[in-house]
């Protein structure tokens, strides 16, 4: 096989794999930001406790390491991490009294908001089932 052939072939792969990715992406990203329209941003409360790169899942969307959390006695606050900022997801506050039905799993808590199951963090969904 020529150099050409290798590079033409090896190029027309990572393009492809490209699209592919952006796709994926952008339906995590439309789906997050469907759930975040009832949720607008409020102000976190003054000794509020913060969490990086938390993760989430919204129905079949994992979303590893992907939010920074804010959580205080009435909302929990979620704010993207940069590639979902730059793919239009707004930061967005879920009241406490959203989050119905708790219910432990391997790595957190399932929670469901407005007919929606969130699965993430124990200490920011639900603190009482720690």
């Amino acid at each position: 096989m020529s150099p050409l052939t290798a590079t033409i072939l090896i190029s027309a792969f990572l393009i492809v794999d490209s699209i592919i990715v952006f796709a994926v992406f952008n339906l995590a990203a439309n789906e997050v930001k469907s759930f975040a329209k009832h949720f607008p941003q409020v102000a976190p409360q003054i000794h509020a406790e913060r969490r990086n790169f938390q993760s989430f899942s919204l129905g079949y969307y994992n979303f590893g390491w992907c939010f920074h959390v804010i959580a205080d006695a009435q909302y929990v606050h979620m704010l993207p991490a940069w590639l979902f900022r730059k793919l239009g997801v707004p930061n967005f506050s879920i009241p406490r009294t959203e989050l119905k039905d708790p219910k432990k799993c391997f790595a957190g808590v399932i929670i469901t908001v407005r007919s929606e199951q969130l699965r993430g963090p124990r200490w920011c969904l639900a603190p009482d089932l720690r």
